[in-house]
């Protein structure tokens, strides 16, 4: 009889137990999830705000007027473009 009963505690602490570990993993199951929801709306975020940036990158386009004065303005005596305002004080032409 002591014997059953021993049985009985240990069969019922074993349930308890795995009903723990059950309760536990779905925890940690969910947990993960959440934190998977989560990183993939910062990454859509982050793609979304890096594919803004570069559309209005790509909007301010350099004015080369600007940049090289009057280097690309033609002269009424001038024939081609001053090559050497374009040397932009390296060696080759446009720096190269």
């Amino acid at each position: 009889m002591v014997q059953a009963a021993v049985a009985i505690a240990g069969l019922a602490y074993s349930v308890v137990q795995g009903e723990q570990q059950a309760a536990a993993a779905r925890r940690g199951r969910r947990d993960a999830q959440e934190a998977q929801a989560k990183a993939e709306s910062a990454a859509l975020a982050d793609t979304k705000r890096a594919e803004e940036e570069a559309n209005k990158a790509r909007q301010k386009s350099p004015d080369l007027n600007v940049l090289l004065g009057d280097a690309l303005t033609p002269k009424k005596d001038q024939r081609s473009i001053d090559t050497d305002k374009l040397l932009l004080g390296r060696p080759g032409p446009l720096g190269i």
